[in-house]
């Protein structure tokens, strides 16, 4: 092995340990926070009026609600620190105007990203649920007496989901 290529593997394993720690202290700030990231999310429902309140069926769901929320927006947002990870690594390989140009896609990607992130959780998630909830109060209701009790669980994840899947 060339004396490059070990200073290669050297830098690219501390770029892997920054990674690591920046994500580890993510996730537990997220965690710490994770009551207030839930109301976040759960939001646009509570804008309906329509629920009161949520439900959980199971002891440990609310944790799990914790973790799965803390994981995923760290997740996400470790995301970007990633991809700045790896131009930081490959930028000395690069000429000035090759890492314009990589700059210049990275702000455009991450400039997008959070705003279709943005539109999709403001707009879209409160139309999709006023789609759904529409059909509690139909005129047929009374045939078979639907009432209207939201799972926390089954709200976040497909809320979690229509939002990530729809900010890339």
């Amino acid at each position: 092995m060339t004396i490059f290529f070990k200073q290669h593997l050297i830098h690219f394993k501390n770029h892997m340990i920054l990674i690591l720690m920046f994500f580890t202290l993510l996730f537990n700030l997220c965690y710490g926070y994770s009551n207030q990231l839930i109301y976040y999310l759960i939001k646009p429902l509570l804008f309906f009026e329509i629920a009161d309140y949520l439900i959980i069926t199971d002891v440990t769901e609310i944790f799990h609600i914790q973790l799965y929320v803390s994981f995923i927006i760290s997740l996400v947002v470790t995301l970007w620190f990633v991809l700045y990870q790896l131009c930081l690594f490959v930028s000395p390989g690069f000429y000035k105007s090759e890492n314009l140009v990589v700059i210049l896609c990275g702000t455009t990607f991450f400039f997008f990203f959070w705003s279709s992130f943005s539109i999709c959780f403001q707009y879209f998630i409160p139309q999709i649920y006023k789609f759904f909830i529409g059909f509690v109060n139909t005129e047929y209701n009374y045939l078979y007496n639907l009432s209207f009790e939201p799972k926390l669980t089954e709200y976040l994840y497909f809320t979690i989901k229509t939002v990530v899947w729809g900010s890339f």
